[in-house]
């Protein structure tokens, strides 16, 4: 099994694994580096969750961010 799609436990194998996304990013459709792209995205993607949580806005603070967007504020 290819090391870049074991659980990624650490920083380090977390920095590992994004400089490997980095690689596969111009991975062509149904092709073993597009597997790998996809496996690995979605491993990353748990690690983030976990140690990158994004916190919900209030519903004043998302109101106040949808004002900005706006151009109202």
């Amino acid at each position: 099994m290819n090391y870049y799609l074991n659980m990624i436990k650490s920083e380090k194998d977390y920095n590992i694994s994004l400089s490997r996304i980095y690689e596969l990013m111009d991975a062509k459709p149904s092709t073993v580096e597009m597997d790998e792209l996809e496996r690995l995205t979605a491993l990353a993607d748990m690690y983030e969750e976990i140690h990158f949580p994004i916190k919900k806005p209030t519903p004043t603070n998302a109101l106040k961010f949808r004002a900005e967007q706006m151009g109202n504020l």
